[in-house]
């Protein structure tokens, strides 16, 4: 379970070698309605544009770059 406060939460970061066979590099992730969401992407671009979109929507995303985070490579 994520650790929500407000509206910032902990990473709910996948299966490293999940990720690396799914291609993701960065996930994007956001509290809708109390619940912890995510989308995971391809690019940084892509994660960047699911960002703008939810902030028009009024949310807080956080845009996590899985390469790093993972250690992937």
């Amino acid at each position: 379970m994520a650790n929500m406060q407000g509206n910032e939460m902990d990473a709910m970061l996948p299966d490293r070698e999940f990720a690396k066979s799914k291609g993701w590099t960065h996930q994007v992730q956001w509290i809708e309605q109390g619940n912890p969401c995510f989308h995971r992407c391809t690019s940084g671009r892509q994660a960047d544009e699911w960002a703008d979109k939810l902030q028009r929507q009024g949310l807080k995303p956080m845009v996590i770059d899985l390469i790093d985070a993972l250690q992937l490579h």
